[in-house]
């Protein structure tokens, strides 16, 4: 495969959202390809945006990052996409922290190799209760990279804590990200560049609220 977003064609972009399996750029009207949509949450709800979805991202990821928002934490995925003799394009995909598709993707970091190039491809399916399950894999040739923590081989991750808020049993995932925050912060990456630029562009908090976390036990 070739570095970039893939469908039939390519676009130029920067910044990435992952939603129902895709990961989604928003653009301006009128861009071609673009679908639009109204936002049904958030500060902006009822505002009509314009995205482009894309089924897979590749390219070398340099960095990943956790920072807070008011929505709660977002993990960001800096990913390279430069294509040789072209300028330097960079790609920032933004995810929330504690949602089921961003906590399976950081465990499979023990098991990745930074040096390379990565595919990213996203998954929508529905179980058997009709509940959608929204996940991204990383393929390869023979199969896919499996996670470094499994139920049979939890390695020292976390399980889900049940504890009770307003009187209701809740399950809790904050040791599951404390430790998938160092997990991030002990891993080498390549890193961004000081001379890295990206382009000015909505954050996803700015335009729509982040989805309510899932936080089923995913390995």
């Amino acid at each position: 495969m070739a570095r970039g977003a893939t469908n039939s064609a390519q676009s130029g972009y920067t910044f990435f959202t992952f939603s129902k399996g895709k990961f989604i750029k928003r653009v301006s009207e009128g861009t071609e390809g673009a679908i639009p949509r109204v936002l049904e949450n958030g500060p902006n709800i009822g505002k009509t945006v314009y995205e482009i979805s894309f089924d897979t991202l590749e390219g070398q990821i340099l960095q990943l990052e956790v920072s807070e928002s008011q929505y709660g934490d977002k993990l960001e995925i800096y990913m390279d996409v430069t294509v040789e003799g072209e300028p330097e394009e960079v790609l920032k995909i933004t995810l929330p922290f504690s949602s089921s598709y961003g906590k399976g993707f950081l465990k499979r970091i023990p098991n990745l190799d930074f040096s390379k190039d990565l595919v990213l491809k996203g998954y929508d399916i529905f179980n058997k209760e009709k509940s959608r399950n929204e996940y991204f894999l990383i393929p390869r040739q023979d199969g896919k990279i499996e996670s470094a923590f499994t139920k049979e081989n939890p390695n020292g991750f976390p399980e889900l804590k049940k504890i009770k808020v307003k009187g209701k049993d809740v399950w809790d995932d904050t040791d599951q990200l404390e430790f998938l925050k160092a997990l991030i912060k002990s891993t080498n990456f390549i890193g961004l560049g000081s001379e890295t630029t990206q382009e000015e562009t909505p954050t996803v908090e700015e335009e729509d609220a982040f989805p309510e976390p899932n936080n089923e036990q995913v390995f």
